[in-house]
């Protein structure tokens, strides 16, 4: 996943680097391993507290806690990309609530589906069913990509779910929640 965040607190620590990033509407922690650090990221300099920055990283989950697993950081240095964060923002979470935007232009009124904008509309019928099992689930520790397969079993080979599940997560659908194997929904 990406954000753009301002860095509330960098704190070095043995096994890497905690930040606490805050973009207005939450705060989440990120960490960066100290094995990763050591791969030459010249961007673990750079980074200063009070800065807004954009974080590239795979949301986590540990001891019932979400953080963010930084892999790349940088100082944000115009001002638009901000803008177009907080616009990027209100469109998803339009289309993961399912609202429908109305604009009204003079005497007409025109409704446009959040189908419009693509939610949900690019995924093939795989994709849409693995999706849909991820949604469902109310576990904490979310649901593991066996029993996705089981789920489908006769629909779809076991190769092709986890292909899919494997997209899934890689485009933002899904999150990873206490191992490789488990994962939750997004929305």
């Amino acid at each position: 996943m990406t954000l753009v965040a301002c860095l509330r607190t960098l704190k070095e620590q043995n096994n890497g680097s905690d930040y606490l990033l805050e973009d207005g509407t939450g705060t989440i922690c990120g960490h960066l391993w100290a094995n990763d650090k050591n791969g030459g990221a010249e961007w673990t300099r750079t980074v200063r507290e009070g800065e807004w920055v954009r974080v590239y990283g795979v949301l986590k989950t540990m001891n019932a806690n979400r953080y963010l697993q930084v892999n790349s950081m940088r100082k944000v240095e115009d001002g638009n990309e901000l803008t177009f964060h907080f616009l990027n923002t209100i469109v998803a979470h339009l289309l993961n609530t399912g609202y429908n935007a109305k604009s009204t232009t003079g005497h007409t009124s025109t409704t446009i589906p959040v189908a419009a904008y693509g939610a949900d509309k690019s995924l093939s019928a795989i994709h849409q069913a693995c999706q849909a099992l991820y949604r469902q689930c109310t576990s904490p520790s979310g649901l593991h990509v066996h029993s996705v397969v089981q789920a489908l079993r006769g629909r779809y080979t076991e190769t092709d779910v986890r292909s899919a599940v494997l997209w899934l997560m890689n485009e933002g659908y899904l999150y990873q929640t206490i191992d490789n194997d488990h994962a939750k929904s997004t929305d």
